[in-house]
């Protein structure tokens, strides 16, 4: 009877130790998976962020193309509180076209071109973007990196 109560007794440490052991296992990848969707919503603000580094620099631009051209009608960017994937994608839509079209112009007005002010902006713009493809990139790794985590 007590080599019974023995057995059971060690059934019951071993379940506990068990218990303990995935526990901890599961609150492991429980932060491991928490830490994987803050990098993902991170790297999603800086994209939102850089976006409207771009918007601001094309505004800043229409202004500055403003005082070449008068007859040219370009309306300022809105940036939205909404930091959703499809509003964004539509702010740098948005944004491309305006500035395409302004360097159009510039071509029409040469003294737009040789302006210090303009070039300045465009440089900006240009950096703009390519920061905004390297955000995107560390976004879709964060991505991947928190899929696979789930799988």
């Amino acid at each position: 009877m007590t080599a019974m109560f023995d057995f059971i007794g060690f059934l019951i440490k071993i379940a506990i130790y068990g218990a303990i052991i995935f526990a901890a296992i599961a609150l492991f990848g429980y932060n491991q998976l928490r830490a994987l969707l803050e990098s993902v919503k991170a790297a999603f603000s800086n994209i939102g962020v850089t976006a409207r580094k771009q918007v601001s620099l094309t505004n800043q631009l229409i202004e500055v193309v403003k005082g070449y051209a008068d007859t040219e009608k370009f309306v300022h960017l809105k940036i939205s509180d909404d930091i959703s994937a499809a509003n964004l994608a539509q702010l740098q839509q948005e944004s491309h076209s305006m500035v395409s079209a302004i360097s159009g112009m510039a071509q029409r007005y040469p003294d737009l071109k040789a302006s210090q002010q303009y070039n300045t902006l465009m440089e900006a713009i240009y950096n703009i973007e390519n920061d905004l493809e390297r955000q995107r990139e560390r976004y879709n790794e964060a991505a991947r990196a928190y899929c696979c985590g789930l799988i």
